[in-house]
């Protein structure tokens, strides 16, 4: 249980521009370091009035080199407008060097089968497994005993 999520430290920064805040729209950003990995949750509604503002907030939160991965299965609502975030994030990471790991979560899953995107996202099924596909096979490896 030593990549567990339970036991980092958390900031949580809330995410909402001022046509956000004017609506009952909002989203919720818990940036989170598991390891090597910074973990981005997302929490909330992804639309319109907030994808774009949630997609500089984890750009200029990134670091080059930084293992990355995106929560969002705890995202409520996901529009066009949150795959298009999505699809940005992933150029913008690739293009910086950053590697990405998508947890989707029901909405997002769902609103990817019905949305075309140029852009393969690299999508995992739980958090634990993004955070695998992203730790070095070095820093993973550990001795084991013969028996």
């Amino acid at each position: 249980m030593a990549d567990s999520v339970r036991s980092t430290r958390t900031r949580v920064q809330p995410v909402c521009d001022g046509a956000a805040a004017a609506s009952s729209v909002r989203a919720r950003l818990v940036v989170l370091r598991v390891r090597t990995v910074v973990v981005f949750r997302v929490f909330g509604e992804i639309d319109a009035f907030n994808a774009d503002w949630l997609a500089s907030l984890m750009i200029s939160l990134s670091r080059p080199s930084v293992p990355t991965a995106v929560d969002l299965g705890a995202v409520e609502f996901c529009s066009v407008a949150g795959v298009r975030m999505l699809t940005n994030v992933q150029e913008q990471f690739c293009c910086g060097g950053t590697h990405l790991a998508v947890v989707p979560g029901p909405w997002i899953t769902r609103i990817l089968q019905l949305v075309p995107t140029d852009v393969t996202l690299p999508l995992c099924a739980t958090l634990d497994d993004a955070i695998r596909s992203l730790v070095s096979p070095l820093e993973s490896w550990s001795p084991r005993k013969a028996s």
